[in-house]
């Protein structure tokens, strides 16, 4: 994908499901890097049996974060988890730019986390895939550019505008940008995330789809090496 490669990745990470390893692959190996998996991208564990109707528990999930189902995570949970995950990639990685291959309803809960009013329908009027550009993550002003993210969200404009980081869903479980440590203000790390899904079908409505493989590291030859 031209979005992806312009400008160029220091460093390629997905979720280990298939979909999102496949998407950023090319890219990566245009560029001669490794595709890099953490278990933490991974897509919402939503602990939802097998079920026609998944998008009436989906909009509940997304009404009371805290509810979840057996054996699954809550979606305040997941808000959680997002965060740190791409906190720890900006502090492992200072001042690089960082693509990351996940998930619609990971990515829609981590914009939640620093404060973007995202909703159930955004999320599931993602299109797929969708490119999101975050700067600033782990510091009191990040910045966010996506489709879908229109004025009527204040601060998070196509033009990547400025807005001050708050707590979501609080009293959910849900963490903060912080929630892995704090990154000190200033870096110039910047996340671009690309979700990739598969909507959920009355034969399976888990992160993940049959037929998938978890890899656990991928690397691409250099071209002309």
């Amino acid at each position: 994908m031209t979005e992806l490669c312009s400008p160029p990745p220091d460093v390629v990470y997905a979720s280990p499901y298939r979909r999102a390893v496949q998407t950023v692959t090319p890219s990566a190996a245009e560029l001669g890097l490794p595709v890099l998996t953490r278990t933490d991208l991974r897509e919402w564990d939503s602990g939802l049996a097998p079920t026609p109707d998944y998008a009436r528990h989906y909009a509940a999930s997304w009404a009371d974060p805290k509810h979840c189902g057996p054996g699954g995570e809550s979606l305040g949970e997941l808000t959680a988890r997002a965060s740190a995950a791409l906190v720890d990639l900006v502090a492992r990685h200072p001042e690089a730019r960082i693509v990351v291959g996940t998930h619609g309803t990971f990515l829609a809960r981590a914009l939640v986390g620093p404060g973007v009013a995202v909703d159930w329908p955004f999320s599931r009027d993602m299109a797929s895939p969708a490119v999101f550009r975050v700067r600033g993550i782990g510091t009191p002003d990040v910045r966010v550019s996506g489709p879908g993210l229109s004025a009527a969200r204040p601060g998070n404009g196509s033009d990547g505008a400025r807005r001050q980081c708050r707590r979501a869903d609080q009293g959910a479980g849900a963490a903060g940008p912080t929630a892995a440590g704090p990154v000190r203000p200033g870096r110039a790390s910047w996340v671009r995330a690309v979700a990739v899904r598969r909507r959920p079908s009355p034969a399976r409505s888990t992160g993940q789809w049959p037929g998938e493989l978890r890899a656990s590291r991928l690397r691409p030859r250099r071209r002309g090496g």
